[in-house]
């Protein structure tokens, strides 16, 4: 079972990053489907390539061929900040689409 961070329990989250807070929000039904996550797709391991430090959109176009799922492996993966959280060389979970 996934352990979701608290922003996705309640729809909201703020963060600061380099002095500047960023704030989101997320509907019902964004919080239905992260808590779904894990039983509606097959999970593969997968190794975050070298040289993508800090950029999902490069290791989502490694595994998808298009950039336009990072925001799905943060998600996925329960990182919050890839700035500090998504290093070359670590094993992330990639949910087969």
């Amino acid at each position: 079972m996934l352990v979701y961070p608290t922003r996705y329990e309640y729809g909201y989250s703020e963060i600061e990053h380099k002095g500047k807070k960023i704030s989101t929000s997320l509907s019902p039904e964004m919080d239905n489907f992260i808590q779904n996550l894990e039983v509606s797709f097959d999970i593969e391991n997968g190794k975050i390539p070298i040289y993508h430090n800090s950029r999902p959109d490069l290791t989502s176009h490694a595994f998808y061929a298009t950039p336009k799922y990072w925001w799905f492996l943060l998600m996925f993966n329960t990182i919050e900040d890839p700035f500090n959280s998504f290093d070359s060389g670590d094993i992330i979970r990639i949910p087969k689409l």
